[in-house]
């Protein structure tokens, strides 16, 4: 997605257990050379009043702790308070997470294999809780559709040129029913989604006592193509061998090397992104320009609509809009 850019930095857990993880996120905040954009293609329940409460065999397996080969019910995680203050600093130093919002539809990942990890799974699980680190309110939350492309011929203009020689363009784009998205139980939104059509469910236990009806943290903010794993998705060359993968895994990094175009066309570091896609997003004359408005499909509970909704937040990306209205600011 940006072919231009100097290289990657990768950071890696020895395991997928909240500890290890945690020490990845914390590498990548602190490190003072390194990169202003990062991608996290993972999830876990976000944390809850559930957390702690139980002492016997699940309590050494709150959160994705869990070690053994049979399922394990998470309630809540151990990732959360650790982490939360760590994205924070990140978004102080002018840095940006995009985080997937996972592959669970409107639920969150609260059955999962101990030796897969958390939020793997093309399953909705019926909590309707959301995916951390996605849902924190110092992250990007990335949800995914289904692309559909039709052959246009051989001329130019808004398309894309497939393997084939041929121009195609959107047929038709959908929201995944399996792609993230709703609102946290516990947190309330941030600033910069406040007053945002379509963002109305409120907290279970609002943090905002002095307006307690505030809207909960919504997700996704955005959206890229995930695919729907099975026959829409991407081709991936590994081991020497072709095959091929969805989720939203995949449109997280997606958004990342686009975000990477648009802070490349500014010429500096634009800060934390979430703030600038709000802007834009809420003004009806750069939404047009600037985003593709998923309004078919659903992910559960949620259905796509006009604007921005609990499926795809404000839709997918046109790139050229974003660098002219976000790093050019036309």
């Amino acid at each position: 997605m940006a072919p231009g850019n100097a290289g990657l930095t990768l950071y890696f857990a020895k395991t997928i257990l909240d500890g290890d993880l945690n020490n990845s996120f914390v590498a990548w905040a602190h490190d003072k050379n390194g990169p202003k954009l990062a991608s996290a293609s993972l999830g876990e329940c976000e944390s809850s009043p559930a957390n702690g409460v139980f002492t016997g065999p699940l309590g050494a397996y709150n959160g994705n702790t869990a070690s053994g080969t049979a399922a394990i019910v998470a309630f809540g995680n151990g990732e959360q308070a650790a982490v939360d203050p760590v994205l924070r600093s990140a978004v102080l130093q002018g840095k940006t997470l995009f985080a997937s919002t996972g592959d669970t539809g409107s639920s969150c990942p609260l059955v999962y294999l101990p030796l897969v990890g958390a939020g793997n799974g093309v399953l909705n699980q019926g909590l309707p809780e959301q995916n951390y680190p996605g849902v924190s309110v110092s992250a990007v939350a990335v949800g995914g559709t289904v692309l559909y492309t039709k052959d246009i011929g051989t001329g130019t203009g808004s398309s894309y040129k497939s393997p084939n020689g041929k121009h195609t363009s959107r047929a038709l784009e959908t929201a995944w029913p399996f792609g993230g998205g709703g609102a946290s139980l516990w947190t309330t939104a941030p600033k910069w989604q406040q007053g945002v059509s379509g963002i109305n469910q409120p907290c279970l236990t609002p943090g905002n006592v002095t307006n307690p009806t505030a809207a909960c943290r919504a997700v996704p903010d955005v959206s890229a193509q995930s695919g729907d794993v099975l026959t829409n998705g991407y081709s991936i060359v590994g081991s020497g061998g072709f095959g091929s993968g969805g989720g939203t895994s995949l449109s997280s990094p997606l958004w990342m090397g686009m975000w990477a175009r648009v802070q490349g066309a500014a010429g500096h570091n634009l800060g934390f992104a979430a703030p600038l896609l709000y802007r834009v997003g809420s003004n009806a004359t750069t939404y047009a320009r600037d985003f593709y408005d998923v309004t078919v499909g659903g992910n559960g509970i949620h259905v796509a609509t006009p604007g921005w909704d609990y499926t795809t937040g404000w839709g997918t990306p046109n790139v050229d809009g974003l660098i002219a209205d976000i790093a050019h600011k036309r």
